[in-house]
């Protein structure tokens, strides 16, 4: 299932990729992305159909839902990569439960992923909100940031 991407004021970072389940539609808040999105579970391609033609400059997904680990400790992360899935930008949502362990992915290859999404994981740049600091904290793309570790 696909929907556009819905501005919600005066969203903050935690809220931007947030995604609300809600009469069985997909609603995604977001302030500053301002582009045609697509909102997707990640387990399948998005279908292909005479309804919906364009494809997006986002797509933005779960089902692998990653993590990082730094200094031994695990962090929800977001993963994002320009131009990575049919010529759009691709965004991973964290898990969004401590119940959900998420999947760590500093040592993932493309192979290792399951979203077909995922066509080059070495393009793929982990973000972690850390709000404590209040800022995120953008690390080199998991081709350049396996190399570090």
């Amino acid at each position: 299932m696909s929907t556009r991407g819905a501005a919600v004021e005066g969203a903050t970072f935690r809220d931007r990729a947030v995604y609300l389940e809600r009469a069985g539609a997909l609603v995604l808040a977001d302030t500053h992305l301002g582009r045609d999105q697509r909102v997707l579970h990640g387990h399948e391609p998005p279908a292909v159909d005479g309804d919906d033609p364009a494809d997006p400059d986002l797509y933005v997904v779960g089902h692998d839902h990653p993590t990082i680990e730094i200094e031994g400790q695990r962090r929800p992360c977001y993963l994002h990569g320009r131009g990575c899935y049919r010529g759009a930008d691709l965004l991973m949502l964290p898990p969004f439960t401590r119940l959900a362990a998420g999947t760590p992915v500093n040592g993932m290859s493309t192979a290792d992923f399951i979203s077909p999404l995922v066509t080059d994981a070495d393009l793929l740049r982990p973000l972690v909100h850390d709000e404590a600091a209040a800022e995120t904290l953008a690390f080199p793309p998991l081709g350049r940031f396996r190399e570090l570790l």
